[in-house]
């Protein structure tokens, strides 16, 4: 562990003496623990379901695990500087309360880690069930759900657009898609890394880490279809807007 310079270990300690010496020292680390309970409970709603919605939970999963990943490792930040203060002060006449505020705060940063811990799991295993889910979809449906509905792009196309402000609105619907299509594909390939690593040498996770590739390339075709619609939108409009 590194040391940290005198005027540095002086600064941590009044930081975290003004945190313990508040009215509402524990307000923080009780409010996180109420959205951590609730997040849970919503996790395992979700977990429940039969057919997830691509746009409303994918997302929100891989989001929701790299956030709590990330208040986990702000809360060991926290709890090992605690240790370090408490370290200090126990040897300081006067700092008896102090102290004791301390180790307090740091059994409910404890308390918090190891919930935040097992919030980040089950939004791991709520991606997992998503991936096994898409794995098994065709690449149509995968497509539609990512979209919110079949592709506007079969449907007709550009020559059904009679005005300006119908093709300016097209357009920017592409943008859209095209930045769905990118998401996605990033997002299948994330999870197909992820889910092999996490069963290495498993003949099911290769298998579904092969399926969700195969959908990132269909997402990428799809998003180059998207940019030659785009495309072919915006010379149809500076063909009828041109004097």
């Amino acid at each position: 562990m590194a040391v940290l310079p005198s005027y540095c270990v002086e600064e941590e300690l009044a930081y975290l003496k003004s945190l313990v010496e508040a009215e509402s020292e524990a307000d923080d680390m009780l409010g996180m623990e109420e959205e951590f309970r609730a997040l849970l409970c919503k996790v395992s709603e979700l977990e429940r379901v039969e057919a997830p919605s691509l746009s409303d939970e994918l997302a929100w999963a891989e989001s929701l695990e790299a956030s709590v990943k990330e208040a986990a490792d702000a809360i060991a930040d926290e709890a090992e500087a605690i240790h370090r203060a408490v370290a200090v002060l126990a040897l300081r006449p006067g700092e008896e309360a102090t102290v004791v505020a301390l180790r307090r705060r740091a059994a409910l940063a404890s308390a918090r880690r190891a919930e935040a811990e097992e919030l980040a799991a089950a939004a791991r295993r709520l991606q997992e069930k998503n991936l096994r889910s898409l794995a098994a979809k065709d690449d149509e449906h995968l497509l539609d759900d990512a979209m919110g509905g079949p592709s506007m792009l079969g449907g007709g196309g550009a020559c059904c657009v009679a005005t300006p402000e119908e093709m300016a609105e097209l357009e920017r619907a592409c943008v859209r898609m095209e930045e769905r299509m990118a998401w996605l594909a990033g997002s299948l390939r994330r999870g197909a890394v992820a889910f092999a690593a996490a069963r290495p040498g498993e003949e099911e996770a290769a298998l579904v880490a092969g399926k969700l590739e195969g959908h990132a390339a269909s997402a990428d075709a799809a998003r180059g279809t998207v940019v030659a619609f785009a495309a072919s939108v915006r010379r149809l409009r500076d063909t009828t807007t041109t004097p």
